[in-house]
């Protein structure tokens, strides 16, 4: 406004002249154009103040304006240019003012939506994630006290105990079919899924690909169906891991995402995605999850107290939500809110580091072009066993025994130099802090077959089969297997021969494969001896109706720790140990067992050796003709395979 006043004052001010001497002269000079020329003056001047007809008042300027162009009197043209720009100025400044006198725009922050009740009760998705199923006669009890119970079990292909029951099984497809019940997907050994795929700290995509086709196809066998949804391990997700999910035909999947809550699954690709750990608690629908692993307190009563309705993940009129790009997928799991209980302290990192190592060797091997298809298969198995989430939860946690966690350092150890067993490859100097010394001897293909199963309960079993009718002594004992079945406070040693008859047997057992870390020589009496990989630690020898357990003192000697009774059946015999002379996975140790003429076991003689397991490294043929003709005096163990 005051340019608008200094402009007037230059205008007129030069003059001379008033503003009211110049209005008159233009009233004037306006009349004498005629009653046609003050018509269309006044219309030009004539305009109305509301600040909506503000863009219509500068079109009638412009219109009224133009009026003057023709205008041939000099004092006519210099008022109409000192006007013209008179009034555009004021027109300018009366438009900064309105502009001025509105509300002041304030800053809005973005605020969680209001939130909406829904118009049905509230609805709740139930998951359960046992850890075994033995128990799985007790959760069909469940579905009889609550007849409005509708729930997912996750089930892991490792489960044998509904399989092996045809009509404990035909009961839980009958939930199925009646819409009660919906079985997911559970990974065995609960790796954490994003950690495998993130680099750092391990980068290795396939791995994850394949432990889930492996799982599916575990699934199918036992259920004759594909899985529909998976339950994630500890809930640990990424949008990587659910892109991936979405490719591998999974239609659902149960996850701890801390997204904003929402009256139902959000949608991501063609993947429902259910949230167990929403940022805000959701009103309408709730997610929630009894793991196994992180709570045996039973669950089930307290839900149904104040669960009024329990829905499927597919159940119709569900309303999905999109899960866009812009929402943050938190990598937390069901009761943590991030993934540290198995990444980011020096012990754990370098876990990571050695598996990343072996896993690049393996790579390298499986690219060379001379690779054996059946030991990759074999390395890779043991790959993916030490993914487990065990290992790297028990490294630095202070709520484990420091045993059991030395126990599980150790055997995540083994599963690594198992790798570069197979391969034919020596573990690098720094794979581990505490390995310097170890190494690792090639294994071959024969004729022995080996089979490992683990129990989610903790139990472990392992059979080794071996060839029978190649008793090196006419008549003599001929061995079939040896059994072994670990629970969690026992362990049963069982050899069966091919037939029946006298025979004392004994069993050497290595424990950490670790080079002259044990006793290198068999029993008294007993000719020939072991590697320095194969070193045992203890030896059970079967004779009579006793069986004696042995314990390596160090510097090649042994001592008796303890005679059991022995169970002898047929061609079967059998004891049972205490775990706790034992600890450790059976499925990690190095076995020899070696049948002898009993006549020949006495103070003073050599006993004569009728079988033992053919190992993996060369034929028992060939074998025999080295031992017998001085070439080699070690009879190599047989360390199995997953």
């Amino acid at each position: 406004m005051l340019r608008s006043v200094c402009f007037i004052e230059e205008e007129f001010g030069h003059r001379g002249q008033s503003l009211s001497a110049v209005q008159q002269k233009f009233t004037n000079a306006r009349r004498q154009r005629g009653p046609s020329g003050l018509a269309r003056d006044k219309k030009a001047i004539s305009f109305g103040s509301k600040p909506s007809r503000q863009k219509g008042h500068m079109c009638r300027f412009a219109a009224a304006f133009r009026a003057f162009e023709s205008d041939e009197d000099s004092f006519a043209h210099t008022s109409r240019s000192i006007i013209i720009r008179l009034m555009r100025r004021i027109l300018v400044c009366f438009l900064l003012l309105s502009g001025c006198a509105l509300p002041t725009r304030v800053h809005e922050e973005k605020t969680i939506p209001e939130v909406v009740v829904p118009a049905h009760p509230q609805r709740d998705l139930l998951i359960f994630i046992p850890q075994t199923d033995d128990a799985a006669a007790s959760w069909l009890k469940w579905f009889v006290k609550y007849p409005q119970l509708r729930m997912v079990i996750a089930m892991s292909p490792r489960f044998m105990h509904i399989v092996k029951d045809p009509h404990l099984k035909a009961q839980f497809q009958a939930l199925q079919k009646q819409g009660r019940l919906d079985i997911a997907l559970q990974i065995p050994n609960a790796p954490i899924l994003p950690l495998l795929m993130q680099d750092p700290p391990y980068g290795f995509s396939d791995d994850v690909i394949q432990i889930i086709a492996q799982s599916k196809a575990g699934f199918f066998k036992q259920w004759s169906q594909l899985p529909h949804g998976i339950v994630l391990p500890y809930g640990a997700d990424s949008w990587e891991l659910m892109a991936l999910l979405d490719k591998l035909g999974f239609t659902w999947l149960v996850g701890a995402l801390e997204a904003p809550g929402v009256d139902g699954p959000y949608q991501s690709g063609s993947l429902m995605v259910w949230d167990a750990t929403p940022v805000v608690k959701p009103v309408g629908t709730r997610v929630r999850v009894w793991d196994e692993r992180q709570t045996k307190e039973r669950l089930i009563d307290s839900w149904m107290t104040d669960s009024k309705v329990t829905i499927l993940p597919l159940d119709t009129g569900l309303v999905a939500f999109p899960l866009t790009s812009k929402t943050v997928v938190k990598s937390r799991t069901w009761s943590e809110s991030d993934l540290s209980p198995w990444v980011g302290s020096n012990s754990k990192n370098s876990a990571w580091n050695a598996l990343k190592k072996t896993r690049q060797v393996l790579e390298a091997y499986k690219n060379s072009g001379q690779a054996s298809v059946q030991r990759l298969d074999l390395a890779f198995e043991e790959i993916y066993s030490a993914q487990s989430s065990n290992y790297f939860g028990s490294m630095g946690n202070p709520s484990l025994s420091p045993a059991l966690a030395e126990e599980r350092q150790h055997e995540f150890q083994a599963t690594l130099l198992s790798v570069y067993r197979l391969i034919g490859q020596s573990p690098p100097d720094d794979l581990f802090q505490t390995a310097n010394s170890w190494t690792a001897t090639a294994a071959k293909i024969s004729s022995t077959t080996t089979h490992a199963e683990n129990f989610p309960d903790g139990r472990e079993h392992v059979l080794i089969e071996e060839a029978t009718g190649d008793a090196l002594v006419s008549g003599g004992p001929d061995l079939k297997s040896l059994d072994v079945m670990a629970t969690t406070s026992t362990i049963r040693w069982t050899v069966t021969l091919a037939s029946t008859g006298p025979a004392v047997i004994d069993i050497y057992i290595d424990l950490n494969g670790q080079p002259n870390a044990g006793t290198p020589t068999f029993l008294q009496g007993r000719p020939y001896a072991t590697e320095p990989a194969d070193a045992w630690e203890y030896a059970l020898s079967f004779s009579g109706s006793a069986a004696t357990l042995y314990r390596t003192q160090g510097t090649g000697t042994y001592g008796l720790v303890q005679t059991f009774s022995q169970q002898t059946q047929g061609s079967q015999s059998s004891v049972t140990i205490p775990r706790d002379f034992m600890r450790g996975a059976p499925k990690r140790w190095g076995y020899q067992v070696v049948a002898l003429t009993p006549d020949s076991v006495a103070p003073g003689k050599t006993a004569v050796i009728s079988d033992f397991l053919d190992p993996l490294e060369i034929s028992q043929k060939d074998l025999w003709q080295d031992l017998t003709s001085g070439k080699r005096s070690d009879i190599p163990f047989i360390r199995l395979r997953k």
